[in-house]
């Protein structure tokens, strides 16, 4: 759960506008090869046959070969 701080200001229509948005987010992910953008990482086709996936701070994953440090970019 997110707690959230209004400012005094903040209406509480406002404060409903804003917990309806911050419901609405998902995570999203972009493949680093092929620059797609899937809500599913298991079933893109760049990845298929490798054992290993990483994915960083911004969301983009890449297949990884055998070791977890000895990937293809």
């Amino acid at each position: 759960m997110i707690n959230i701080t209004y400012p005094d200001y903040c209406t509480k229509n406002n404060r409903e506008l804003v917990s309806t948005f911050l419901l609405q987010i998902k995570v999203v992910y972009t493949c680093g090869l092929c620059e797609v953008i899937v809500d599913e990482i298991t079933d893109h086709p760049c990845i298929e046959g490798y054992g290993h996936i990483y994915i960083d701070n911004n969301h983009y994953f890449y297949p990884v070969l055998g070791q977890l440090d000895a990937s293809i970019v």
